[in-house]
Protein backbone atom coordinates (compact mmCIF):
# COMPACT_ATOMS: atom_id res chain seq x y z
CA UNK A 1 0.00 0.00 0.00
CA UNK A 2 1.10 3.53 -1.18
CA UNK A 3 1.07 6.26 0.82
CA UNK A 4 -2.16 8.81 -0.06
CA UNK A 5 -1.50 11.62 -2.56
CA UNK A 6 -0.73 15.06 -0.67
CA UNK A 7 -3.98 16.65 -0.25
CA UNK A 8 -6.03 13.12 0.53
CA UNK A 9 -5.14 12.51 3.82
CA UNK A 10 -7.67 14.64 6.25
CA UNK A 11 -7.72 14.81 10.04
CA UNK A 12 -10.68 13.58 11.97
CA UNK A 13 -11.67 13.54 15.21
CA UNK A 14 -11.80 10.29 15.29
CA UNK A 15 -7.98 10.40 13.99
CA UNK A 16 -6.87 10.09 9.94
CA UNK A 17 -8.89 9.24 7.20
CA UNK A 18 -8.74 8.67 3.44
CA UNK A 19 -11.08 10.84 0.95
CA UNK A 20 -12.84 7.28 -0.34
CA UNK A 21 -12.25 6.19 -4.47
CA UNK A 22 -15.48 7.38 -5.09
CA UNK A 23 -15.27 11.08 -3.84
CA UNK A 24 -11.79 11.01 -5.11
CA UNK A 25 -14.04 10.95 -8.27
CA UNK A 26 -16.15 13.06 -8.02
CA UNK A 27 -13.64 15.52 -6.48
CA UNK A 28 -11.32 15.01 -9.96
CA UNK A 29 -13.81 16.14 -12.16
CA UNK A 30 -14.63 19.81 -10.72
CA UNK A 31 -13.73 23.01 -12.95
CA UNK A 32 -11.82 25.41 -11.08
CA UNK A 33 -14.35 28.22 -9.82
CA UNK A 34 -15.80 30.65 -7.37
CA UNK A 35 -18.62 28.97 -5.70
CA UNK A 36 -19.45 24.97 -5.71
CA UNK A 37 -22.37 23.77 -3.76
CA UNK A 38 -22.27 19.76 -2.25
CA UNK A 39 -25.88 18.32 -2.40
CA UNK A 40 -25.92 15.47 0.17
CA UNK A 41 -22.99 16.64 1.92
CA UNK A 42 -22.78 13.84 5.01
CA UNK A 43 -19.82 14.93 6.32
CA UNK A 44 -18.58 17.64 4.55
CA UNK A 45 -15.66 16.09 2.91
CA UNK A 46 -15.73 17.31 -0.71
CA UNK A 47 -16.08 20.81 0.41
CA UNK A 48 -13.39 20.49 2.46
CA UNK A 49 -11.10 18.78 -0.07
CA UNK A 50 -12.16 21.48 -2.63
CA UNK A 51 -11.36 24.64 -0.41
CA UNK A 52 -8.04 23.45 0.78
CA UNK A 53 -6.90 22.16 -2.66
CA UNK A 54 -7.35 25.76 -4.30
CA UNK A 55 -10.21 24.33 -6.31
CA UNK A 56 -13.21 26.60 -5.13
CA UNK A 57 -12.95 30.00 -3.10
CA UNK A 58 -16.39 29.15 -1.47
CA UNK A 59 -18.30 25.89 -0.94
CA UNK A 60 -21.85 25.17 0.64
CA UNK A 61 -22.05 22.21 2.10
CA UNK A 62 -25.89 20.85 2.21
CA UNK A 63 -27.97 18.04 3.67
CA UNK A 64 -31.25 17.25 4.51
CA UNK A 65 -30.17 15.62 7.59
CA UNK A 66 -29.29 17.69 10.99
CA UNK A 67 -27.23 14.85 11.76
CA UNK A 68 -25.52 14.98 8.35
CA UNK A 69 -25.11 18.70 8.86
CA UNK A 70 -23.68 18.88 12.42
CA UNK A 71 -21.15 16.07 11.47
CA UNK A 72 -20.48 19.02 8.40
CA UNK A 73 -19.94 21.64 11.11
CA UNK A 74 -17.31 19.72 13.19
CA UNK A 75 -15.55 19.02 10.38
CA UNK A 76 -15.48 22.21 8.78
CA UNK A 77 -14.65 23.80 12.29
CA UNK A 78 -11.79 21.47 12.46
CA UNK A 79 -10.15 22.77 9.41
CA UNK A 80 -11.11 26.34 10.42
CA UNK A 81 -12.62 26.46 7.08
CA UNK A 82 -16.03 28.55 8.19
CA UNK A 83 -15.49 31.65 6.39
CA UNK A 84 -15.33 29.10 3.45
CA UNK A 85 -18.07 27.18 3.87
CA UNK A 86 -21.40 27.75 4.14
CA UNK A 87 -23.03 23.90 5.89
CA UNK A 88 -27.17 24.73 5.02
CA UNK A 89 -29.81 22.10 6.36
CA UNK A 90 -32.64 21.63 3.75
CA UNK A 91 -33.98 20.21 1.00
CA UNK A 92 -32.30 19.58 -2.24
CA UNK A 93 -30.66 22.69 -4.43
CA UNK A 94 -34.01 24.28 -2.07
CA UNK A 95 -31.02 26.31 -0.02
CA UNK A 96 -29.34 27.73 -2.86
CA UNK A 97 -30.84 31.35 -2.83
CA UNK A 98 -32.21 32.99 -5.89
CA UNK A 99 -29.32 35.58 -5.83
CA UNK A 100 -26.24 32.83 -5.93
CA UNK A 101 -24.86 31.40 -8.71
CA UNK A 102 -23.13 28.78 -7.82
CA UNK A 103 -19.94 27.43 -10.50
CA UNK A 104 -20.80 23.56 -10.05
CA UNK A 105 -23.10 21.63 -8.46
CA UNK A 106 -22.21 17.92 -7.03
CA UNK A 107 -24.83 15.32 -6.08
CA UNK A 108 -23.35 12.11 -5.26
CA UNK A 109 -24.12 8.81 -3.45
CA UNK A 110 -27.99 9.05 -4.36
CA UNK A 111 -29.96 6.80 -6.37
CA UNK A 112 -30.83 8.32 -9.37
CA UNK A 113 -34.44 9.47 -8.83
CA UNK A 114 -33.75 11.12 -5.70
CA UNK A 115 -31.14 12.87 -8.11
CA UNK A 116 -33.88 14.17 -10.66
CA UNK A 117 -35.64 15.21 -7.84
CA UNK A 118 -33.02 17.51 -6.28
CA UNK A 119 -32.46 18.58 -9.52
CA UNK A 120 -36.33 19.83 -9.88
CA UNK A 121 -36.06 21.51 -6.41
CA UNK A 122 -34.62 24.53 -8.21
CA UNK A 123 -34.62 24.39 -11.82
CA UNK A 124 -32.88 28.15 -11.86
CA UNK A 125 -29.63 27.14 -9.85
CA UNK A 126 -29.40 24.17 -12.37
CA UNK A 127 -29.82 25.81 -15.43
CA UNK A 128 -27.20 29.12 -14.07
CA UNK A 129 -24.50 26.36 -13.37
CA UNK A 130 -21.36 25.98 -15.20
CA UNK A 131 -21.28 22.45 -14.08
CA UNK A 132 -23.11 19.55 -12.58
CA UNK A 133 -21.33 16.65 -11.54
CA UNK A 134 -23.77 13.90 -10.71
CA UNK A 135 -22.94 10.32 -9.39
CA UNK A 136 -26.17 8.65 -9.09
CA UNK A 137 -25.57 5.02 -7.52
CA UNK A 138 -28.95 3.46 -9.35
CA UNK A 139 -31.20 4.25 -12.14
CA UNK A 140 -28.68 5.97 -14.08
CA UNK A 141 -30.24 5.53 -17.10
CA UNK A 142 -33.52 7.53 -16.12
CA UNK A 143 -30.74 10.29 -14.62
CA UNK A 144 -29.40 10.18 -18.59
CA UNK A 145 -32.95 10.69 -19.51
CA UNK A 146 -33.87 13.51 -17.30
CA UNK A 147 -30.80 15.48 -18.55
CA UNK A 148 -31.57 15.28 -22.17
CA UNK A 149 -34.91 16.28 -21.57
CA UNK A 150 -33.56 19.45 -20.43
CA UNK A 151 -31.16 19.81 -22.82
CA UNK A 152 -28.26 18.84 -21.31
CA UNK A 153 -25.55 17.27 -23.03
CA UNK A 154 -23.32 14.55 -20.65
CA UNK A 155 -19.64 15.26 -22.00
CA UNK A 156 -17.81 12.92 -19.27
CA UNK A 157 -18.95 9.61 -18.11
CA UNK A 158 -16.88 7.36 -15.69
Amino acid sequence: MGCPELGQLFLNIGGLFLLSNRLKNVVSQVNTGNLIADIGTDHGYVPIYLIKNSIAKKAIAADISKGSCDKAKTNISLYGLNDKIDVRCGNGLEIIKDSEIIDTIIISGMGGLLTIDVLKSNEKAVKNANQLILQPQRDIEKVRAYLHSINYKIINEE
